[in-house]
């Protein structure tokens, strides 16, 4: 098999180059520069190194990324991508469920609960699957602790967590049991999980 390692000269040109595209100046990254590349390069450049400028090159990762993973490459390159996506990804995540509380808000409903038997209200069969759903969980379903309510007597719907949670396979579906009177859920039957 032929030696496929890429000399340190050669990475420090393509580094150079990319800087240029990118309209970066040496300058405003002292590690850029190319004395500093070549003592923070090995000669021939690492695996996780020529991995690292491939994925810049194919535009994957920025150089921002690069010169932040080879300032500390005490970590595998695989593991500074991994962490990367995981702090790209959790904002989004925090954001999708600010979302949904402004949705929620908007349509005057204060709590995920609240929309979610709003929604179960509005479908035509709701009755016909209450009635469904206390035939299965009746008996298994206490009073309001409160104020002693039976379980027959309080209000029933089907719900689902918003979809983030699924693509966090964190997601529930089933039957909840509320009392109207003391504003609780007085408990779950969750039926669908992932």
């Amino acid at each position: 098999m032929a030696d496929e390692s890429i000399p340190r000269d050669q990475a420090v040109k393509i580094l150079g180059r990319l800087r240029l595209e990118h309209g970066e100046a040496s300058v405003s990254r002292p590690n850029a520069a190319p004395d500093r590349l070549k003592a923070l390069l090995s000669d021939p450049l690492t695996e996780d190194q020529a991995a690292a400028i491939a994925a810049i090159v194919m535009k994957c990762l920025t150089l921002e990324d690069f010169f932040e993973w080879l300032s500390d490459q005490e970590r595998p390159w695989v593991d500074f991508v991994a962490r990367r996506a995981i702090r790209i990804r959790e904002p989004t995540v925090e954001h999708l469920a600010r979302l949904e509380a402004r949705e929620r808000e908007a349509a005057g409903l204060r709590t995920f609960w609240e929309q979610a038997r709003h929604e179960f209200q509005a479908l035509p069969d709701h009755q016909k699957r209450i009635e469904d759903a206390k035939a299965r969980y009746l008996a298994d379903a206490p009073a309001c602790p409160n104020c002693s309510r039976p379980a027959s007597e309080l209000a029933w719907f089907y719900f689902e967590t918003p979809p983030s949670t699924w693509k966090q396979l964190a997601g529930q579906a089933g039957w909840a049991v509320w009392c109207d009177r003391c504003g609780e859920q007085v408990s779950l039957f969750v039926e669908i999980t992932g």
